[in-house]
């Protein structure tokens, strides 16, 4: 019998699966003290368990692993148990190449320090063995010891150009992105390398990490960049760009851009099946390859079932391959709490293994949790940990804020921290920058706090921290979790979850979320809580009983696999109605012209090769027809991604009629400066043009004029406190939470997502239009609306700020005291190093910011 034979033969074993469920159940119950266990009776033998699991261990297959790992880690936590059976529990780990969760047992006294040495001699070279063979050298000669994923990334990338990883979230992914990527560096110092997040919260992380990282290995001239601006280019250096796929587009559409990749990273791929983000996404890829045939591409998703689907559009030549890891490095969880029946505070708790439910116990809650909404915070104040960990995941912001309210509630006056200096710092940060009576403040005083996309950077980032640092014990949180925010904690608590309003979670959402409970190499497992799994309606997929895999499909996939739909809509016009209802309609036609016009004929793209000749033949027929008639110039479609040229068509039509038949001002026709008199009326009525022509997305007359001026008012610089007040005295307090939430997603959503698309299309075409009737000055009165509007500033100086890689709040607040308001990143950073801003009125938490930044770049470029 072979070796992977016995393994196979051992974990079916129905015996050892009686007693490793016995290790189970013990292991997930001592967690909480809270819990009415059921009687066990069940005494361990460890010397058996540990013997299985020392050969479990050594398999590929992610169910061993697990095993494997959950056996050693309840060993180490097991009281009065001999030290033999504790070192042999680390030995297990080694196999497994987790020394987070050794270095973890060390830490908390599990284990007597080094091991290694208390080894008997054939295991201790084996333990030598396993040190040489998990370590991986770099390009200056030194070392780094990796898990086994991370070693076969560090190989693969020796043979592949492209590379599709997909892997568990606590695996070590961006880790090791980070240690390759500074290897790269060092052996192509004047690389050109884009990396691309899905979310602006990860810009910034990702930004951070990227310097410490440089800073440790002592790279020298590396330029780390989040402005999408040529300017933010550095010749002879490293530049590393990271971006969302909408910023990375304002660059490469900067007029004389002629940008050159040489290593593209996608982290969180998956998203290219995510409607306009994804065909973005997929533009951005099919750009740079454009662009450069020999750019290197590292692909990173989490637990999909079909990586190599990314690989497909790789040029003929190019040597690509894919990586499935299923390296178990935590151990996870699933329970089911439901109410039973008749007992409106009594709750069962069942823990599902293999698909199947056992019950485990039953908890008390504190009270009957009476209306629906007290249902997730009365389970997850009775199950969660008191030293912290715990993540509420609820449908929405105004969700998230009742349930802190309720867990505040809940926690009562003895869990007040209001002492604590970290936590009085934010608390004084979000009254100066968003409000006074932001509920946020209030719930943070007892640990608790909520976290959601449209909350300012500065604040959600300290809000992360402290989570980590256990200063916050509990975290309400919408699906910005999902969208690869790095916070892992120990307990994910969930009732029904939706993505959008009323949209049931599909599997591989939920299972991406849940990837965030366990905290390598600070907890050795992690539980994933599903409250109300019996109750009709809650959980409309039904309950998860197994982990699922994400398989991917791009969105225009999913669009071209319904030909005939697509090819009606562009044939009738591609009508604003209809790109409404569906606006992955939209998309696609517009990324297909694009594709058109970059490689001469839809049949010389890469992706065509997927798709069946007679369908490509009927697209190539129909774009050859449309772009006989139009008269938007190929650029601009190229800079306009997910607008309809034929739209764009009618927004220039408008331009000609207005002017020349009825004879109106052309002057009109131009985006005023913010700081204008006439912005606000000027804005409105472009917002209109917009919806009337390119798609109707700013809603009526008076929703118009509203965004207009939060538009303004972004554009000018002015602190989001100033705009909630501005509108709070011309609304009234009467809901106030509503007002502060709402004026947050128009931020977001609309300053800086759909204003930025559609007033950049807008400038695009008013240009060409002033260029055919010959309107120089006109012309020269243009400005770039985008990149104002996607950061929230109007000066040059303000921009450089960001640029250093500090929050807008910060920029804001800085700007107020410098003069110049032209400065480069490298004047900032003089001015800030050369004068006094640490005795100004700011909130302390922007003047750590401030030193961080200051203290981070004094090693890079």
């Amino acid at each position: 019998m072979s070796k992977s034979e016995l393994q196979n033969w051992l974990f079916s074993n129905k015996g050892f699966q009686e007693r490793y469920r016995h290790v189970v159940i013990d292991s997930v119950t001592n967690q909480f003290p809270a819990l009415n266990r059921l009687p066990s009776g069940e005494k361990h033998d460890w010397s058996y368990l540990l013997l299985c699991a020392s050969l479990l261990a050594q398999s590929a297959d992610g169910n061993c692993q697990d095993v494997s790992l959950r056996i050693a880690q309840f060993c180490l936590q097991a009281n009065n148990l001999q030290s033999e059976y504790k070192d042999a529990a680390a030995v297990i780990l080694d196999i497994l190449a987790n020394q987070p969760a050794i270095n973890l047992a060390e830490a908390r006294n599990l284990i007597e320090c080094g091991f290694e040495d208390r080894l008997p001699h054939n295991m201790l070279c084996e333990w030598i063995r396993r040190s040489l063979e998990n370590v991986i050298s770099l390009s200056d000669c030194r070392t780094l010891s990796v898990n086994h994923f991370q070693r076969e990334f560090w190989g693969r990338t020796k043979q592949n150009n492209w590379i599709s990883i997909s892997a568990p979230t606590s695996s070590g992914k961006s880790f090791i992105l980070g240690q390759w990527l500074a290897d790269y560096i060092r052996s192509s110092p004047c690389a050109t390398i884009v990396y691309l997040v899905p979310t602006r919260a990860l810009i910034q992380q990702v930004q951070q990490d990227l310097e410490r990282v440089v800073k440790s290995e002592n790279i020298p001239l590396v330029a780390i960049s989040t402005l999408p601006l040529l300017s933010a280019y550095k010749p002879g250096v490293a530049n590393v760009f990271v971006f969302t796929q909408e910023r990375f587009h304002i660059l490469i559409g900067e007029r004389g851009a002629n940008l050159s990749v040489d290593l593209l990273i996608v982290d969180e791929a998956q998203k290219i099946g995510d409607n306009y983000r994804g065909v973005l996404l997929q533009q951005a890829i099919e750009n740079t390859v454009h662009r450069n045939k020999n750019c290197r591409i590292v692909f990173a998703s989490p637990m999909t079932d079909n990586p190599d689907v990314l690989l497909d559009d790789a040029p003929d030549g190019v040597i690509s391959g894919d990586i499935v890891s299923e390296d178990t490095m935590v151990n996870q969880n699933l329970l089911w709490v439901s109410q039973i029946t008749g007992k409106p505070k009594e709750w069962e708790v069942e823990l599902i293994l293999d698909g199947k439910s056992e019950c485990i116990g039953q908890i008390a809650l504190p009270s009957s949790p009476a209306p629906d909404s007290k249902r997730l915070p009365f389970v997850a104040f009775t199950l969660g940990s008191k030293d912290g960990g715990n993540v509420l995941y609820v449908n929405g912001s105004a969700d998230a804020e009742k349930a802190a309210k309720q867990l505040y509630d809940l926690l009562g006056k003895d869990a007040d921290i209001s002492f604590d200096e970290e936590i009085d710092e934010l608390v004084d940060l979000i009254k100066k920058t968003i409000h006074s009576q932001y509920s946020l403040s209030r719930v943070l005083l007892r640990g608790v706090a909520f976290h959601y996309g449209n909350i300012p950077l500065l604040v959600r980032t300290e809000i992360e921290r402290l989570f980590c640092s256990n200063k916050i014990k509990y975290l309400v949180c919408t699906s910005t979790l999902i969208e690869g925010v790095n916070m892992p904690c120990q307990s994910i608590f969930a009732r029904g979850p939706t993505k959008g309003r009323g949209v049931p979670m599909t599997p591989s959402d939920f299972w991406n979320l849940a990837g965030r409970a366990g905290r390598w190499g600070k907890e050795f497992q992690g539980n994933v809580i599903c409250v109300d799994t019996k109750r009709n309606g809650v959980w409309k997929n039904g309950a998860p009983l197994r982990r699922s895999k994400f398989r991917i499909t791009r969105t225009t996939d999913q669009v071209l696999s319904s030909i005939d739909a697509l090819l009606e809509y562009i044939a009738n016009g591609t009508p604003r109605d209809e790109a409404i209802m569906n606006p992955n309609l939209e998309y696609v036609f517009s990324y297909l012209m694009s594709c058109n016009i970059q490689n001469g004929s839809i049949s010389n793209a890469l992706w065509s090769r997927r798709f069946p000749e007679d369908v490509i033949q009927r697209i190539n027929l129909l774009l050859a027809e449309i772009s006989n008639t139009l008269s938007t110039p190929h650029d601009v479609i190229l800079r306009n991604p997910g607008i309809s040229p034929l739209a764009m068509d009618g927004l220039l039509g408008y331009f000609h009629e207005r002017t020349e038949y009825r004879k109106m001002s052309v002057e009109e026709l131009l985006p005023p400066p913010p700081e204008s008199e006439n912005a606000v009326n000027g804005y409105a009525r472009i917002l209109m043009r917009i919806n009337k022509h390119l798609g109707d997305v700013f809603g009526r007359e008076g929703r118009v004029f509203q965004l207009a001026l939060l538009i303004v008012n972004w554009m000018k610089g002015y602190p989001l406190a100033r705009i909630i007040s501005s509108r709070e005295k011309y609304y009234g307090n009467d809901n106030l939470a509503g007002l502060i939430r709402n004026t947050m997603k128009d931020v977001e959503e609309i300053a800086r997502y759909q204003a930025p698309k559609y007033l950049a299309c807008y400038v695009d075409l008013l240009r060409v239009y002033l260029e055919r009737i010959n309107k120089p000055d006109l012309i020269n009165r243009l400005f770039e609306l985008n990149v104002l509007l996607e950061f929230g500033v109007s000066q040059k100086t303000q921009l450089s700020l960001v640029g250093i890689g500090l929050s807008r709040s910060s920029a804001i607040a800085l700007s107020e005291l410098i003069t110049d308001d032209s400065m480069s990143e490298e004047t900032c950073l003089t001015w800030l190093h050369e004068n006094d801003w640490m005795t100004h009125d700011m909130p302390a938490l922007i003047k750590r910011e401030i030193r961080t930044v200051l203290d981070r770049k004094k090693r890079s470029y």
